[in-house]
């Protein structure tokens, strides 16, 4: 299996990287987010392609896993307003967006923050975290960073 790392998500590509995403981070989530498409919808909009790394089967193109990075200057969402109220309506975006707010973590200067790292079950023990990882490092290089960080969640 060869893997290819691209940047941003490809409109062909949102519902399978949403199930990779989903798969690792359903647990957290779904309590904040919810488990519908209505979820899966706004994640994919809110997602900005300079945050975002998504490793594909080179084969079949099927995305094996998606991580997502921030530092001060490239956030890793944006437009989570309009993408929260057109996926929920504004009642409940406003609700569901002060969750996620209590979850953000704010990149401290030099740092390239992982916000989540997501690999699906099937690529799991193939070396495809650490292809991530490895990105990760020379995103940071590229932009003049000197270390990359990550909190690691129990569930």
């Amino acid at each position: 299996m060869g893997v290819e790392l691209v940047q941003g998500i490809a409109a062909d590509k949102q519902a399978d990287t949403m199930e990779v995403f989903w798969e690792s981070f359903r647990g957290k989530m779904h309590r904040v987010l919810g488990d519908d498409e209505r979820a899966r919808r706004f994640w994919v909009a809110a997602l900005t392609d300079v945050g975002t790394t998504l490793a594909l089967d080179s084969d079949i193109g099927r995305p094996l896993a998606l991580m997502s990075t921030s530092d001060q200057e490239h956030p890793a969402t944006s437009n989570e307003w309009p993408a929260a109220k057109e996926a929920y309506g504004a009642l409940q975006a406003f609700g569901r967006l002060m969750l996620l707010a209590q979850m953000n973590h704010k990149p401290k200067p030099g740092e390239l923050y992982i916000e989540f790292l997501a690999v699906h079950s099937s690529a799991r023990g193939r070396g495809v975290g650490g292809l991530m990882l490895q990105r990760a490092a020379e995103i940071a290089r590229e932009r003049g960073l000197d270390r990359v960080t990550l909190d690691v969640v129990d569930t």
